[in-house]
């Protein structure tokens, strides 16, 4: 997908409005398809909600053009100030579940609100901004949360679960932002498997 970059600005303005007109209280995950539809709609692309089928857990998008699949999301919105990279696991896991079947990019977009800013500490596995893929294995201090967070909720059976060792993250694009008394952090990475 090569407009991550304009999706992303997207998210992050829409946002930068609402809480310009003190709407914060109407904020969430569901909300956010207000702006992904605009921007869907405007980049001539279909956006399904709640996608299932196969194997995997429930999609929260789909982006297609003429039909055919361009890219899954999963979207967290998250008002805090440190953001746990362990909120992020399942999302992920449910995201390589869905690229073990299809062959399409698979991408969580992460929205974050705060008032004081952001330690981002905790994502440093996730914040490289050279849009090269970042390989998470189990030599990784993430790779023991990802296990437990994503995997073993995701696969409540063991017999079920896949046999992993490693997973890609690529970083394509962030912005902040800052309106009113409140820092807005927008930020798109790309999930895949690599060939084992």
């Amino acid at each position: 997908m090569n407009d991550v970059k304009e999706l992303v600005e997207a998210v992050a303005h829409w946002l930068a409005f609402e809480i310009a007109c003190k709407r914060e209280r109407f904020l969430s995950e569901r909300a956010l398809s207000y702006p992904l539809v605009q921007f869907a709609q405007s980049h001539n692309y279909e956006l399904e909600r709640e996608i299932t089928g196969g194997n995997s857990e429930r999609i929260d998008y789909e982006l297609k053009r003429d039909n055919v699949g361009i890219g899954y999301f999963e979207a967290k919105l998250i008002e805090a100030e440190e953001p746990n990279v362990l909120s992020f696991c399942y999302d992920i896991a449910k995201l390589l579940a869905r690229s073990e079947q299809e062959s399409i990019g698979c991408y969580l977009l992460v929205v974050l609100h705060s008032q004081k800013g952001f330690n981002f500490a905790r994502l440093r596995p996730l914040m490289l901004d050279n849009d090269e893929w970042n390989t998470v294995s189990r030599a990784d201090d993430l790779w023991e949360s990802f296990q437990k967070e994503g995997i073993k909720s995701l696969f409540e059976n063991p017999n079920s679960r896949p046999s992993w060792s490693q997973f890609r993250v690529r970083h394509r694009h962030h912005i902040n932002l800052a309106v009113s008394n409140k820092h807005i952090f927008v930020g798109v990475w790309e999930v895949d498997l690599p060939d084992q």
